[in-house]
Formats: structure tokens, C-alpha cells, sequence
């Protein structure tokens, strides 16, 4: 028995249009849609791409990034066009200080809610060990605690670990930002989030609807990294 030996297949943002205005049969085999339909279904497109931005943790969109310290400097705004230009991070797992000139040293900052984060002593100097973390709209800030100062050496960086935000469609022949096993809870979202647009039949839309969920779950259940975990007491309500 001879396979193809392949095992890429990526769809482009115009296949998954057609597949799902095939499940809708708003087209037929061998039709193509109106620039309109292309339109308001694109639209539609990244509207989910967006919303499944907050699923969380997809193990392919994890960045890194090395932001060098700069003394005085307690905040820094993540964010196309912004002083740490890249696009901003959704969630960071976690950041840890790398001391130069040897860069051999992690050391993992307390991650801290802004509630807690704001209680923190005001005019403190030294090494970053604690941050807070707020993504807003298409920017991000970054606090740490303390203000780093001349005790930090040159060059030392944070290593900031975080989900980037996954990539929307500009282009008709664009490719998900996606896994290709995402293929079909991306196309069978779309057609549900179409389907009142065309008006189809509530028993259509439950078939639609339950393989859409089913898709999505099968992906989910493939899509975060596997690792350990690890208890301990919480010796706080002893003191």
C-alpha cells in the first residue's frame, strides 16, 4: 500500500468560506459566492478567530520575549506601535529575571493582582521581584516591583513567557493561525455564526450547532501542553 507521505493540508481563508457556505447550501458544488457573501462571511471569520483568542492556552501561540531592564523604568506598554513593539500578550505564564553578563541565572517574579500589586510600597528601588499584567484593548501593560534600579546590571532582561493574540485574515489566500486539525471547528463555527443570516431551519442549525461543538471540543482536548502538577498546603491560615 502506497501513502502520500504528506501530512500538511492548509486551508486558506476562502476555503473555509465555501465549506461553510456549502453546509448552509447557500452555494452549490462548483459555485462560488458573491464578493458580498465573501465579505460579511470574512467578517464573520475573524469575529470567531477573536473570541477564540479567550480559549486559552494554545500551545502553538506561546511566544517568548527578552525585555531588557531599563533602570528607572517600572512599566512597559506591550502593543504594535508601542515601546515594546510586538503584538501584545493575551496572558503571560510567567516572567523570570536573567541577570547579565553570564545570563547562566532564571529567576522566576511573583505574579500579583493589580489589587495586591497597588498595595506595594511606593518608591522602592532594586531588582524587579514581583509584576502585574493588564491586557486591554490592543495594548498590554506590564508593572514590576521594585523600580529597577543601578543594582540591576546592563543588559540584564526579563524573560516573559505568554500567549500571543492569534492572527485574524487580511487576505482571501491567508492561512489559519491555526493548527490544520482546527480546519473544521473553524469551518462549522462560521456556518452557525451564519446561519441567521440565511435563515435556516432551527433542526439544520442543531446539527450544525452540535458538530461545530464537537469539532471544538476535539481540538481543545489536543491544543494545551501536557506537564505536571504539583500540590501544596496552604500554611496561610495557620498564622
Amino acid at each position: 500500500m502506497a501513502t502520500s507521505g504528506n501530512t500538511i493540508k492548509v486551508l486558506t481563508r476562502d476555503d473555509i468560506i465555501n465549506a461553510a457556505l456549502r453546509k448552509l447550501v447557500v452555494i452549490s458544488e462548483g459555485t462560488t459566492p458573491s464578493t458580498l457573501q465573501v465579505t460579511n462571511a470574512a467578517e464573520a471569520l475573524n469575529i470567531i478567530v477573536a473570541e477564540f483568542r479567550t480559549l486559552g492556552m494554545q500551545s502553538w501561540a506561546r511566544n517568548i520575549y527578552n525585555l531588557v531592564i531599563v533602570p528607572g523604568q517600572d512599566t512597559y506598554n506591550f502593543g504594535v506601535g508601542q515601546t515594546v513593539n510586538t503584538p501584545y500578550p493575551n496572558f503571560i505564564y510567567t516572567i523570570n529575571y536573567v541577570p547579565a553578563p553570564n545570563f547562566d541565572t532564571q529567576i522566576e517574579l511573583n505574579q500579583m493582582p493589580i489589587t495586591d500589586f497597588s498595595q506595594l510600597p511606593l518608591g522602592s528601588n532594586g531588582i524587579p521581584v514581583n509584576y502585574n499584567y493588564q491586557s486591554k484593548i490592543n495594548v498590554g501593560t506590564l508593572s514590576v516591583w521594585p523600580e529597577p534600579d543601578s543594582t540591576v546590571p546592563a543588559n540584564s532582561y526579563l524573560q516573559v513567557i505568554y500567549q500571543r493574540p492569534i492572527e485574524v485574515f487580511d487576505a482571501a489566500t491567508d492561512n489559519p493561525d491555526f493548527p490544520q486539525e482546527w480546519g473544521n471547528a473553524l469551518i462549522y463555527q462560521l456556518a452557525v455564526s451564519l446561519s441567521d443570516e440565511y435563515g435556516v431551519p432551527d433542526t439544520k442549525l442543531q446539527r450544525l450547532s452540535s458538530q461545530a461543538d464537537k469539532h471544538l471540543a476535539t481540538v481543545l482536548g489536543n491544543a494545551n501542553e501536557q506537564g505536571s502538577m504539583f500540590f501544596q498546603p496552604d500554611y496561610r491560615q495557620f498564622e
